[in-house]
């Protein structure tokens, strides 16, 4: 009896970046953070699939309303691969109206906003514990 190979698989992810060539709502940054974003970062310092893991990403991006390319580095470190996502149409028509009632509400709760004084980092970091907790709650 001989032992199945594995498959071709990849041991680690690094957390990836997002470029856009299109005007993002407040709603797809959230989307994102729950949806792709967040699902590369469970993958993170995992063995993957790139070429599944690269259709994973796209799909999730198409789910949003977004067509994405993700372009594949490879770093210093032996099977650690760095990707780039690039946002390169909305597919869905854009509303300006939309993104006015999105920032208008605050949707993505960022500290100071309603003030005039926003902190986009210290917000997106509030979204990013906020879905962790999401997965904490959900381990249990």
């Amino acid at each position: 009896m001989t032992a199945t190979p594995e498959p071709d698989y990849i041991s680690a992810v690094t957390p990836f970046g997002v470029d856009s060539w299109v005007e993002l709502y407040d709603s797809d940054i959230k989307a994102i953070a729950a949806g792709p974003l967040r699902y590369a970062q469970q993958r993170q310092r995992k063995r993957l699939d790139i070429d599944r893991f690269v259709r994973d990403i796209q799909e999730q991006f198409h789910a949003i309303g977004l067509g994405v390319q993700v372009h594949v580095w490879t770093t210093e470190e032996d099977g650690t691969y760095r990707f780039e996502v690039e946002i390169q149409k909305r597919l869905t028509p854009w509303d300006p109206y939309q993104m006015v009632h999105e920032v208008q509400n605050n949707i993505l709760e960022i500290p100071g906003a309603m003030e005039g004084k926003p902190n986009l980092n210290e917000g997106l970091a509030e979204l990013a514990r906020k879905e962790r907790a999401k997965d904490y709650k959900h381990k249990h």
